[in-house]
């Protein structure tokens, strides 16, 4: 395979460690960041370790002593996303945290939503439950076939209704990366709050969100930074803050000062919840400290790098079309065989090792019905992963089509 360009090169000895502290990479080739990330060894004794204290301690008692180590989390997440510690509100996954968000935003009827084709389907069905209940008019921005193209027409597309603009930073069935840095203009002097998806961008790209103008970013644990299951955090600036009213509130975040009166937190704990795994609240932290450690910057030229690579490679296949576009692409790589499912491509994947993922249409209605494609294989590269990674797999597939031709 061909080697990776000089301005992202990692020495040897840093690649070693990277793969030593990533247990999956014993058995597995894991090529899945974007659905789930593999766990480095930190984090993993981190979540174990605090079991191991709740067990001992009991926790409650546990959480106590661990105080301080939970308010560094806090910090922690918002220097990963340039926000300040008050900004961030932890949750049980990306999901919770979107949904959480968008259902305190005082909507008014008539009121609209802007997304483009990109929306991955729970943030959709979410927002057409709204229009259902409340009167919501959800505007789908007509795919242009780059993201570059959807800015000017986003803008185009934005009424003096518009009350919220909820974009995918990255979208869960392709690599294309959207230009999120020309959106917070449009925003930041209307009625409308821009809320960014950032479920599989954090961890892969740098992320300032002054730099961006959003006013909420939500984020996955799971993915590419490689955090534990069930864990999800929100960055929620002051502007988002003074606007949104949470639909639930729990002795997390509010206080129950009176018989008929409570107190909602100012800082953006206000959207939590009481209940919650500090063992992998503490993971979390773990992870993010571990990603900028090694650095996020060089960590997303590694992974589109990689997956430069991957895309030639696949293109150079028979029967093989690859799906992402645009000008700034990432460490996902979408692509189909012709005349077989991406089910099927997963299934001989993992059978010989290969840890990959797929994207439903029931993931992305828009754009897969554009592209009329039932679902697409994906493969999400990390900084672990290498070019005879890439080289291996791309092997299997090329045996796996040539067997299939002959039956």
């Amino acid at each position: 395979m061909p080697e990776l360009p000089r301005g992202s090169a990692w020495t040897a000895a840093e690649i070693a460690r990277a793969r030593a502290e990533t247990a999956v990479l014993a058995d597995r080739t894991h090529m899945n960041s974007c659905g789930t990330g593999a766990m480095p060894g930190v984090v993993v004794d981190t979540v174990i370790d605090h079991l191991r204290l709740e067990a001992r301690l009991g926790g409650y008692e546990a959480a106590a002593l661990r105080s301080d180590e939970i308010g560094q989390v806090y910090r922690d997440l918002a220097r990963l996303v340039g926000g300040a510690e008050e900004d961030i509100a932890i949750f049980d996954s990306a999901t919770s945290a979107w949904q959480s968000l968008v259902l305190s935003v005082p909507f008014r009827p008539g009121d609209r939503v802007l997304v483009t084709q990109s929306e991955y389907a729970s943030n959709i069905m979410t927002l057409l439950r709204l229009g259902e209940r409340y009167d919501i008019h959800i505007d789908v921005l007509p795919g242009s076939g780059t993201a570059e193209g959807d800015v000017a027409r986003l803008e185009e597309m934005m009424t003096d209704r518009t009350r919220l603009l909820a974009i995918a930073h990255i979208p869960t069935n392709t690599g294309t990366v959207f230009p999120v840095q020309d959106l917070g203009r449009l925003t930041r002097h209307r009625d409308c709050l821009f809320l960014l998806d950032a479920c599989q961008s954090v961890g892969q790209l740098p992320i300032d969100v002054g730099d961006i103008g959003c006013d909420m970013l939500t984020a996955a644990g799971r993915k590419f930074l490689r955090g534990p299951r069930g864990t999800g955090f929100a960055y929620v600036g002051q502007k988002a803050r003074d606007r949104l009213a949470p639909m639930a509130l729990d002795i997390r975040s509010a206080d129950w000062i009176a018989p008929r009166q409570y107190r909602p937190r100012d800082d953006a704990a206000r959207f939590e919840r009481w209940e919650r795994s500090v063992a992998s609240v503490l993971g979390l932290g773990a992870a993010a400290r571990h990603a900028m450690d090694w650095g996020v910057a060089r960590i997303g030229t590694r992974c589109a790098d990689l997956a430069a690579i991957a895309r030639r490679g696949l293109a150079g296949l028979p029967g093989v079309s690859v799906h992402d576009t645009g000008a700034d692409l990432s460490g996902i790589v979408s692509f189909s065989v012709e005349g077989t499912e991406a089910e099927q491509i997963v299934a001989a994947a993992g059978q010989a090792g290969f840890n990959i993922g797929r994207s439903r249409i029931e993931d992305a209605q828009y754009d897969l019905g554009r592209l009329s494609r039932a679902s697409v294989a994906r493969i999400g590269l990390h900084y672990f992963n290498t070019a005879d990674d890439i080289g291996a797999f791309l092997s299997f597939l090329s045996s796996h089509i040539e067997q299939r031709r002959k039956t």
